[in-house]
């Protein structure tokens, strides 16, 4: 009895953190819809965005704006990829995403390449949250653009 109660608050605390608000970022040549307890923080950085997760503090978000040609771009997918921990990977034309994961955490990378600017989002986040944050990272991601 304590598991079926256990599931069925699992099961409404992942759908309540799924559900969120989204709110669209338009900012230094990319879109990006994140759920509203993402906010932006002020980054030492000009090229780096950098979003706290208010819900969860682990789970970290950043989005990295460099300018490369496509040959860089490409040479900076090949070093990706040649990482240790490599659970995914994939690139078509002029985007790709690279996804490693250890025993502790998942870092989802995806990067694009528009007008000579290299759009890269990285996400990193604790293994005890994947099974809640892939949908949530499934949907932000394919708003990355």
């Amino acid at each position: 009895m304590k598991c079926i109660i256990v599931l069925i608050l699992i099961f409404f605390s992942i759908t309540s953190y799924a559900q969120s608000n989204y709110v669209s970022y338009h900012q230094h040549g990319y879109s990006l819809d994140l759920p509203d307890y993402f906010l932006p923080v002020a980054s030492q950085d000009s090229s780096v965005d950098v979003f706290t997760n208010t819900n969860n503090k682990a789970i970290m978000l950043r989005v990295e704006n460099t300018p490369l040609d496509k040959t860089a771009f490409n040479t900076k997918y090949i070093s990706e990829i040649s990482n240790a921990g490599v659970a995914s990977k994939s690139i078509k034309d002029s985007v790709y995403t690279v996804v490693y994961s250890d025993s502790k955490t998942v870092n989802y990378h995806k990067s694009f390449l528009s007008n000579n600017m290299a759009h890269t989002l990285i996400v990193t986040y604790p293994n005890n949250n994947k099974t809640e944050f892939d949908l949530i990272l499934s949907k932000i991601g394919r708003s990355f653009k």
